[in-house]
C-alpha cells in the first residue's frame, strides 16, 4: 500500500530549507511515499517542487513564529495559526494523507492541523530559534510534543535541548541535514570554473541574516588582508530581505578600505563552482543548526573554519575536517583562517577528510532512510492510540 505524506515548507526563497526539503521529498518518493508538498505561492523553486512531488499545494502564506514581544503581533499570529491549522487539516483530509510532516519547527499549525484531521504528524526541527529564551522554549516544546507523534531534530544537540525541556527522548529522532554529494560535485564539475583574481580565496555562503555573522567575517577579512596580500575574500548569497543589514555589511567593507579584496557578490546562478574555488570555507555564524552551505563545501573537499556554536561542532571535526573558533571573535576567526592559508598540505588533508565525513554521515540516502523510519513510527504511534481508545 502506498503511503501519503503531506509535507509543509514555509519559506518561499531558494535556500537551505527549500533545498533540504526537496532532497528529502525525492528520497521519500524513492522509498515509496506519495508526496504532497505544501509551499507558499510564488516560491522561487516551485518548478522544482512540481517536478519532485506527486502534487504541490500552494497557500498565500505559511507564517512562522514571529521574533517579537509585541502583544498585538503575537495575537495576530495566533489567529493566523488557528486559520492555517484548519486549512491544513482540510487539505490533509482531502489528499487522504497518512502523515503530516512539517519541515520547520516554527510552524506549529502543521501538527495542530494533523490533530484536527486525526492524522499522524512529525515536526522536523531544522533550526534553533525556538529553543531560547527558556521561558519561551519550555511551553513551545510542550506544544510541539503534544501536537506531533515524533520530533525529528537535525542534530544531536537539538535532541538534547528538547530532552532538557521535558520532551521524552523516546519521541525524539536525529536526522541530519543532508545533501546529495554526488549531485553537488556534478554541478561543480560541469559548471565553468570561477577564476580567481588572487592566488587564494576565502569565502562564506549565506543570505542577509545577522545570525550568519557577515560583520564578523568582514572584520576578520580586514585582519587577513593586513597580513597577506595574496588573498581575496568573497560573500556569496542573496542580498534581499534585510536592507538595513545589507547596508551595514557593505558599510563595514567600505570602512575597512578592503576594495576588491572583500567582495559582496549577492546571489549567483550556481553556488557550487564558487564554493569549489574557495581555499577555505567559513561559517562565522552567531547561531547555527547544521549549515547546508558547509555540507556542500565538505562534499567539495573544502576545509571549514566555523564558530563553536549549535551544530557546528557536530558537523566540523576540529583539527580533522576544519577548525573551530570562538563566535563573535573576528581575531580568532582570522587566526584560524591564516593558519590554514599557511599550510596547503593541511588544507588538502582536511578537505579530503571533510568529503569523507559528508559522504558517510550527511549523505542524503542515509538520512532519508531515518526520516522514512520516523514517519512510519509516527503512523505506528497513531495506530496504537486508536487501538487503546477503541479498547477503553
Amino acid at each position: 500500500m502506498t503511503l501519503r505524506v503531506l509535507s509543509i515548507q514555509p519559506h518561499r526563497v531558494r535556500g537551505g530549507p527549500a533545498i533540504q526539503h526537496l532532497g528529502f521529498l525525492r528520497g521519500l518518493r524513492a522509498h515509496g511515499w506519495s508526496v504532497h508538498a505544501v509551499i507558499p505561492a510564488g516560491h522561487e523553486l516551485e518548478a522544482e517542487y512540481r517536478s519532485t512531488a506527486s502534487a504541490v499545494h500552494t497557500l498565500p502564506s505559511l507564517p512562522t513564529v514571529p521574533r517579537t514581544t509585541s502583544p498585538m503581533r503575537l495575537a495576530a499570529y495566533l489567529g493566523e495559526t488557528a486559520q492555517l491549522s484548519l486549512r491544513l487539516a482540510t487539505l490533509a483530509r482531502r489528499v487522504d494523507a497518512d502523515v503530516v510532516h512539517t519541515f520547520n519547527e516554527a510552524v506549529p499549525a502543521g501538527g495542530l492541523g494533523a490533530r484536527y484531521a486525526r492524522r499522524a504528524s512529525v515536526v522536523h526541527v531544522i533550526g534553533m530559534s525556538v529553543l531560547a529564551p527558556r521561558w519561551v522554549a519550555v511551553p513551545y516544546a510542550r506544544v510541539l510534543a503534544a501536537s506531533n507523534d515524533r520530533i525529528v531534530c537535525c542534530q544531536q544537540a537539538i535532541r538534547d535541548a528538547f530532552a532538557s525541556l521535558g520532551v521524552p527522548r523516546a519521541k525524539l529522532d536525529v536526522v541530519y541535514n543532508s545533501i546529495d554529494a554526488e549531485a553537488v560535485r556534478h554541478v561543480a564539475d560541469v559548471a565553468p570554473p570561477v577564476p580567481k583574481h588572487l592566488p587564494l580565496r576565502v569565502g562564506m555562503v549565506a543570505g542577509m541574516d545577522p545570525r550568519k555573522g557577515h560583520l564578523d567575517f568582514v572584520a576578520a577579512a580586514a585582519l587577513v588582508c593586513a597580513r597577506r596580500s595574496d588573498v581575496e575574500l568573497c560573500i556569496v548569497g542573496s542580498t534581499v530581505g534585510n536592507p538595513e543589514y545589507l547596508a551595514a555589511v557593505a558599510g563595514r567593507i567600505a570602512a575597512a578600505n578592503l576594495g576588491d579584496r572583500c567582495r559582496l557578490l549577492g546571489a549567483v546562478e550556481r553556488v557550487e563552482p564558487w564554493v569549489r574555488s574557495f581555499d577555505v570555507h567559513c561559517v562565522p555564524s552567531l547561531t547555527e543548526a547544521l549549515s547546508v552551505a558547509a555540507l556542500e563545501a565538505m562534499a567539495l573537499a573544502r576545509p571549514i573554519v566555523a564558530t563553536r556554536v549549535g551544530g557546528n561542532p557536530e558537523q566540523v571535526e576540529d583539527g580533522v575536517t576544519g577548525l573551530l573558533c570562538r563566535a563573535q571573535d573576528p581575531q580568532d576567526l582570522a587566526e584560524k583562517v591564516l593558519a590554514l592559508l599557511a599550510a596547503p598540505g593541511r588544507r588538502s588533508a582536511m578537505g579530503a577528510a571533510a568529503r569523507a565525513r559528508a559522504d558517510e554521515l550527511f549523505g542524503l540516502e542515509r538520512n532519508v532512510a531515518l526520516l522514512d523510519r520516523a514517519l512510519r513510527d509516527a503512523l505506528a504511534a497513531r495506530a496504537g492510540r486508536r487501538s487503546r481508545s477503541a479498547q477503553s
